[in-house]
């Protein structure tokens, strides 16, 4: 045996552990072929939830459109009998049975585009006077079981104020014509109204009622609406009745809800603040509005109200609200000291 010197010996060394680049490659490309064919399965199990949910939901539309046309065509048979009813010359109570159920019926199914012409319908209805000479909406105020459908009552004055923003208040054929949209609204809100009540129902509190409709408008956005409302006329139509009408519906909360200050809160913000008011309405109610406007609480709210004026700077409407005070409040500015001002 051949000794070249090293006392070590050499380590068996072993190749049967050793991978090939084919073996390599093909361990690689099953891999890639496994988390392929994960994917494709997760897709397709995707594609199944969204078909199902997709499915589901086209489902679920086509029932309610079934559903709303039929009650659609249900209130129309009851809106009918009740108008022919109203032509018999019935008593208050008779009438003011098929309101309820009107109110619910047209809150399932409104949609702003089909249904304009039976909510304006509806508003004429219920603006039209029994044989005691007392209008349906005012008599509906006066049933025991009101709390029971009172949100219908509120769903109405908001599709009511919406509807003014698309329509401005007026009769499609007759721009001249104040629509009864907007005069069911103002209707809700007359004390005369709720005085015919209370002579044939004595025992009523009727100024308690007037008061809860005030409250409900004025929560549901009535100062929102009517500033939407009067800028979307120039002020070259300031005459039109419709406008009369607006000028009037932001001043009578005044007088009726039980919290003043919480009114002049949204009259400042929402009316005052509206670019160039005076401008908007006409000699007569810039005249009404004037002088029935409570200046000096309107300036006292906010010098000390610092979310009021928060909320008028974040509309960007500090410099209308000040122009609009400044011209309603001419005659009045030059009198206050430098401390109330």
């Amino acid at each position: 045996m051949f000794f070249d010197g090293n006392f070590r010996g050499k380590k068996p060394i072993s190749l049967g552990g050793a991978r090939s680049s084919a073996s390599t490659r093909d361990k690689e490309e099953l891999l890639k072929k496994t988390q392929r064919e994960r994917q494709a399965r997760e897709t397709e199990r995707l594609r199944l939830r969204s078909a199902i949910r997709l499915q589901a939901f086209w489902r679920g539309r086509q029932t309610a459109r079934t559903l709303r046309a039929l009650e659609r065509s249900a209130y129309d048979a009851s809106f009918a009998s009740a108008t022919a009813a109203s032509g018999l010359a019935l008593n208050a109570r008779s009438l003011a049975s098929s309101i309820p159920a009107l109110l619910r019926s047209l809150r399932f199914f409104y949609s702003r585009m089909q249904d304009a012409q039976r909510l304006e319908r509806l508003c004429a209805f219920l603006m039209t006077e029994s044989s005691e000479g007392i209008p349906l909406l005012v008599i509906t105020f006066a049933d025991p079981d009101v709390q029971n459908w009172k949100f219908a009552i509120a769903k109405l004055f908001e599709m009511c104020l919406t509807c003014w923003r698309i329509n401005r208040g007026l009769k499609a054929d007759d721009p001249e014509k104040v629509s009864s949209v907007l005069g069911v609204v103002r209707l809700s809100i007359e004390p005369a109204a709720y005085a015919k009540l209370a002579l044939v129902h004595p025992t009523l509190d009727t100024s308690a009622m007037c008061q809860s409709v005030v409250v409900l408008l004025v929560d549901r956005g009535l100062y929102p609406a009517l500033r939407d409302f009067l800028i979307s006329y120039p002020p070259e139509l300031k005459y039109l009745p419709s406008i009369t009408y607006v000028t009037d519906l932001t001043l009578r909360p005044l007088a009726l809800h039980p919290d003043p200050n919480c009114v002049i809160k949204q009259l400042a913000a929402e009316i005052l603040a509206v670019p160039l008011f005076p401008n908007r309405i006409g000699i007569e109610a810039l005249a009404t509005f004037s002088s029935t406007l409570p200046f000096d609480s309107v300036v006292a709210l906010l010098a000390h109200d610092q979310t009021l004026l928060d909320r008028v700077a974040e509309a960007d409407a500090c410099g209308h609200l000040l122009g609009n005070l400044l011209a309603f409040g001419r005659g009045r500015v030059g009198k206050k000291g430098h401390a109330a001002l």
